[in-house]
């Protein structure tokens, strides 16, 4: 049988705190698209961690938080994938609007692949 993968994104899996975000953003390394920015930083923890900024230019509150939810989603399908735990923060365009869910899918997985098995 195989095994059970945990698909789960609990608080420990979440980027929370000003000095982590801080800390990801001056040592890590950024990748962009036209759709978001991606800064990424491996870390000391047994687990691979996410941080999402969505501004409020970019849409109404049920709008930045369908894109929060988008992004937990896809981050929570492939955490388990990740070659070593790395620290993620998740930085929206407001072109986002325009990218349907497998799409967004794609080209996320696209720009973290560097860090995928």
């Amino acid at each position: 049988m195989p095994e059970k993968r945990d698909e789960s994104f609990s608080k420990e899996h979440r980027l929370s705190k000003s000095t982590e975000f801080r800390r990801v953003f001056s040592r890590g390394k950024r990748a962009a698209t036209r759709y978001f920015v991606v800064y990424s930083l491996p870390n000391r923890l047994p687990i691979p961690r996410l941080g999402i900024q969505v501004k409020a230019k970019i849409g109404s509150a049920v709008k930045r938080n369908y894109i929060k939810r988008m992004v937990r989603e896809a981050f929570r399908k492939m955490k388990t994938d990740f070659r070593q735990p790395v620290d993620l923060i998740f930085i929206a365009e407001k072109e986002i609007l325009n990218l349907r869910g497998s799409d967004f899918e794609e080209e996320f997985r696209k720009v973290v692949s560097r860090h995928l098995r």
